[in-house]
C-alpha cells in the first residue's frame, strides 16, 4: 500500500512542478500567436525583431518587414512575443522628469520594459575598426 502512496505522490509532485507550468506556457504562446495582428512589432525565436504586414491564417505563416522593403515570410509559430516601441520610463516621484538623452527614439522594448535592441535604419551611422589596421 505504500508502494502505492509514493507512486502517487511521485506522480503528483511531477504533474505540479513540470506538466502543468508547461501546459500554462503553451497556452500562453498559443493566445499570443492568435493575437499577432498586422502593425504588430515582434521577435522571433531567431532573435529576429520585425514588423507584422501581413498575417494569412490559411497558411499560418506571417509576413514581416524587418527592414525599408525588405519582407520575409515566417511560421507564426516563430513568433516569440510581441515588443512595444521604447518610451522613457516616468518617475513617480519627479513630476518634471525629461526624457534621458541616452535612450534611442528607435529602441524596443520587451513587455517588461527593457530595451532589447536599438533599431537603426542607417548603417553608414555605425563605426568599423579597419580591419587591415594591425595597431
Amino acid at each position: 500500500m505504500s508502494a502505492v502512496l509514493v507512486l502517487a505522490l511521485t506522480f503528483g509532485l511531477m504533474y505540479a512542478l513540470f506538466i502543468r507550468p508547461q501546459s500554462k506556457r503553451v497556452k500562453a504562446h498559443r493566445e499570443l500567436l492568435g493575437a499577432v495582428e498586422v502593425g504588430d512589432s515582434v521577435m522571433l525565436t531567431s532573435g529576429l525583431y520585425g514588423l507584422v504586414v501581413q498575417v494569412d491564417v490559411d497558411e499560418d505563416v506571417i509576413w514581416l518587414e524587418v527592414a525599408d522593403g525588405v519582407e520575409l515570410k515566417v511560421a507564426r509559430g516563430a513568433v516569440a512575443k510581441k515588443v512595444t516601441p521604447a518610451t522613457p520610463a516616468a518617475d513617480e516621484d519627479d513630476d518634471d522628469h525629461e526624457p534621458d538623452d541616452e535612450l534611442d527614439d528607435d529602441a524596443v522594448t520587451d513587455e517588461v520594459g527593457d530595451t532589447v535592441a536599438p533599431l537603426n535604419d542607417d548603417p553608414s551611422d555605425e563605426v568599423r575598426p579597419d580591419p587591415t589596421d594591425r595597431d
